[in-house]
């Protein structure tokens, strides 16, 4: 059993992605997925699964679109995966981290697009 952070691009609390948490919570348990919480009303999900992180990250995208409505993306994580993160944000020092920003991918960039621009370094993004 392995317990994943599943996080919902896209999630709003009202409208055409709108995502009742605690019918998220009903739908995760009724599907047997163990110890569902959601935090707040962004989306984002903590549960226990037997299943692989494609798997689970299918399965639950399928579960949203089929009984609560929205088609998502979502990045399904391990906590290691996400202190791994925190631990490695190049932006430690002398930043607010209060407002630095995090965002997963569900497969690698293509590189033709990933980092900084030509010319730029760290300090231009």
């Amino acid at each position: 059993m392995e317990r994943f952070v599943i996080l919902l691009r896209g999630v709003m609390p009202t409208g055409k992605n709108k995502v009742p948490m605690a019918r998220l919570r009903e739908v995760m348990a009724d599907a047997g997925y163990l110890n569902p919480r959601t935090w707040i009303q962004s989306g984002n999900l903590i549960l226990d699964s037997g299943k692989s992180r494609e798997a689970t990250g299918e399965h639950v995208r399928e579960l949203i679109h089929a009984q609560i409505g929205p088609e998502l993306a979502l990045a399904a994580l391990t906590a290691e995966e996400i202190q791994e993160t925190l631990d490695n944000n190049p932006f430690q020092q002398g930043y607010d981290q209060a407002r630095v920003f995090y965002g997963f991918f569900t497969r690698p960039p293509e590189q033709a697009g990933a980092g900084p621009h030509p010319g730029q370094g760290m300090d231009g993004l």
